[in-house]
């Protein structure tokens, strides 16, 4: 499944295609940090993309990059470890090329780092041996992975050295590079907005770059957990230049209200977005609830406003006086409306 550049506040998955690269700096430290704490702060240039090992970042041996570098050192009990993971590729990925640049020990051999994808995350297959002849400098290193299967979702680099702790590699400066129309690789998804126009809601999300993009999904509810899909969206299918959409919810519901975005693409595959919440105010000091129920509904109505319940295509069910319970065990299940003057509240009836 693709994932597409959005331009300010959301994230989700990348996408690469057709000789398309990511690009990783590594960041920056202040000291040796393990790379579970560089990755829960953010410090990796993608964040989108998850990363993990046993080995950690340190500043030691500056990189060519002027930052952090990966170190793995050799560890009789367990290689050290760098994965990359949170990538997807399909059948039409012809090959993954990955670069980088490595500092090697005196006491290193030429077949201790190894570079190796995944499908499960757990079992690594194609282990490529990077041969370097030179140590105790900066060289750059590239293996490809040939005619690799679908649905690739990590790279690992393993110091295989188990023999001493002082059998290091350094790395920094990384690229993975998708060859083929359909290598998927993480994208960023960065915003989605929301504003009010009156009584109506206003939804607005723009993507810098879009991969079998089939069109969005939009959902809403009122409690931020239950939703209903009020509306799609087409999407541009493939696309690099940027593509604004909007869609407008008419006639909320007083109150706060939840929007839920999706993608979905041409194989059916979906990928969610960050919830959004907008605030519609309260005019009415009418209390309906449960708002879900299969039999009845309890009124709080303090000021007496005249209400009356009708169903989703607007037909009058029940006009209510001053009830404080209304029996619904007698209608269809389905949604309905109890309205006031000045405010509407939905129902859902089991």
């Amino acid at each position: 499944m693709k994932r597409f550049i959005l331009l300010l506040l959301l994230f989700a998955f990348k996408t690469i295609w057709a000789q398309q690269t990511i690009t990783e700096s590594l960041g920056t430290v202040s000291g040796t940090t393990t790379i579970a704490a560089h990755e829960a702060g953010n410090g990796f240039d993608n964040d989108d993309l998850t990363y993990s090992g046993t080995g950690d970042l340190r500043i030691t041996s500056p990189s060519p990059s002027g930052g952090a570098n990966v170190f793995l050192t050799g560890n009789p009990a367990s290689p050290r470890t760098f994965i990359i993971g949170n990538l997807k590729t399909n059948a039409a990925v012809t090959s993954i090329t990955v670069d980088f640049s490595v500092f090697k020990s005196i006491s290193a051999a030429n077949n201790d780092l190894v570079v190796e994808y995944t499908l499960d995350g757990s079992t690594y297959l194609d282990p490529q041996v990077v041969t370097i002849s030179t140590a105790s400098s900066w060289t750059t290193q590239s293996v490809t992975f040939s005619a690799p299967p679908a649905g690739v979702t990590a790279i690992r680099f393993t110091n295989t050295a188990v023999a001493s702790a002082t059998v290091q590699y350094r790395l920094d400066a990384l690229t993975i590079t998708a060859n083929g129309s359909g290598a998927a690789l993480p994208v960023k998804l960065s915003q989605f907005g929301l504003s009010r126009d009156g009584k109506n809601v206003n939804l607005r999300w723009v993507t810098a770059t879009e991969i079998n993009n089939a069109y969005f999904s939009i959902a809403h509810g009122t409690d931020g957990v239950n939703f209903e899909v009020i509306g799609n969206v087409t999407g541009n299918g493939t696309s690099s230049s940027e593509n604004s959409y909007s869609f407008t919810h008419k006639n909320v519901l007083n109150g706060m209200n939840y929007y839920r975005l999706t993608q979905v693409d041409y194989d059916g595959k979906s990928e969610t977005f960050e919830i959004k919440s907008i605030d519609m105010g309260r005019t009415s000091l009418v209390r309906a609830y449960p708002t879900v129920t299969s039999d009845y509904i309890s009124i709080d109505n303090p000021e007496g406003e005249s209400m009356a319940l009708y169903d989703s295509n607007g037909k009058l069910q029940i006009a209510i006086t001053n009830e404080d319970k209304i029996d619904l065990s007698n209608l269809v299940s389905g949604i309905y409306f109890l309205k006031t003057k000045n405010e509407t509240i939905k129902i859902r009836k089991l």
